[in-house]
């Protein structure tokens, strides 16, 4: 190896390792302002909005302790953490492992009733719910 390439493989790295930081703080500045938004709706007691801004903000840092609590939280506030009085949709895999998956009201669990390119989860439900958030 010549001086160019160590110094070109040097560069190459440079521009990942600032890439990351940039990356990361730009996540970190977002992640920030919906714990905040979700701060200021959990304060004026509009709890389901709330709930959703903090698994708004969990998509971005699922580990964070804080939103997931807080989601935990209000889960328990809204009544959502008991029984699911909706129906359940039971799956079962060839191993007879069962998992359970809550209908929203009003959804229906006919996957031919959507089409291709559409979802499930209705109006106003654009996002992602992680699984440890779905009571089963």
């Amino acid at each position: 190896m010549d001086k160019n390439t160590i110094t070109g493989i040097a560069l190459i790295f440079l521009i990942f390792l600032g890439f990351s930081l940039y990356s990361n703080q730009k996540t970190k500045k977002a992640f920030d302002a919906q714990i905040e938004y979700a701060d200021s709706l959990y304060a004026a007691g509009s709890y389901e909005a709330a709930r959703d801004s903090y698994i708004k903000a969990s998509n971005s840092r699922p580990k964070d302790q804080k939103s997931y609590n807080r989601i935990i939280e209000l889960n328990n506030k809204l009544g959502l953490s008991g029984q699911p009085e909706q129906p359940v949709t039971t799956l079962q895999g060839a191993d007879t492992t069962t998992a359970s998956v809550k209908v929203p009201e009003g959804l229906t669990t006919d996957s031919a009733a959507f089409g291709a390119f559409s979802s499930p989860l209705g109006p106003g439900r654009s996002f992602f719910i992680p699984s440890r958030f779905i009571i089963s």
